[in-house]
């Protein structure tokens, strides 16, 4: 009976069958070849291959259940993979929205650190996508405006507009109007 849960991880019912036809057959003769080593009760000795079929049959029912068990299983598998494939379009579509989006935005942590900006925020900067990551964006403020915006950060996940001068990659100042948010 262990054997036939193992069975389950092959998730096809041929192996259920033969384990059925197996102990049908086993039980049926050995105990026809030797009496009273497999079933030690009097209608087993005399009714061998009946009580070898009721053992295939608890043999079938464990397999029966299993089955419905793999059954279930395999759709559960299903439903999640097509959530997973959903999420991963809407990440995708995120993505590209997030990319081409016409003003500047960053995905930045709590600390201020920059993990993803988009192109027009890179521009803006006169910088590229991989100089920014792993950056803070205090680093780009410049110094009368970096303490301003580290109190504001610090104060609220969810700040008011405010605009910032910063220094560009290149050395030039520009300004930009920022807003950080939870997402």
């Amino acid at each position: 009976f262990v054997i036939v849960g193992a069975l389950a991880l092959y998730e096809a019912a041929l192996p259920y069958v033969i384990a059925f036809a197996f102990v049908v057959v086993q039980r049926g003769m050995i105990s026809a070849w030797v009496p009273g080593h497999v079933f030690g009760n009097p209608a087993g000795m005399h009714a061998q291959w009946l009580w070898a079929g009721i053992d295939g049959g608890f043999v079938a029912a464990l397999s029966f259940t299993q089955l419905i068990v793999w059954r279930a299983s395999s759709a559960s598998r299903a439903r999640e993979q097509q959530a997973s494939e959903r999420a991963l379009r809407v990440t995708g579509r995120f993505q590209r929205a997030f990319d081409s989006a016409p003003n500047g935005a960053a995905l930045v942590n709590a600390d201020g650190v920059i993990l993803h900006a988009n192109r027009a925020l890179t521009t803006s900067l006169r910088t590229t996508p991989k100089e920014l990551a792993g950056r803070s964006w205090f680093d780009f403020l410049s110094d009368e405006h970096e303490l301003e915006a580290r109190h504001a950060w610090s104060e609220s996940l969810d700040g008011p507009e405010q605009e910032y001068r910063v220094k560009r990659a290149n050395g030039t100042r520009g300004w930009l109007l920022c807003k950080h948010l939870e997402l």
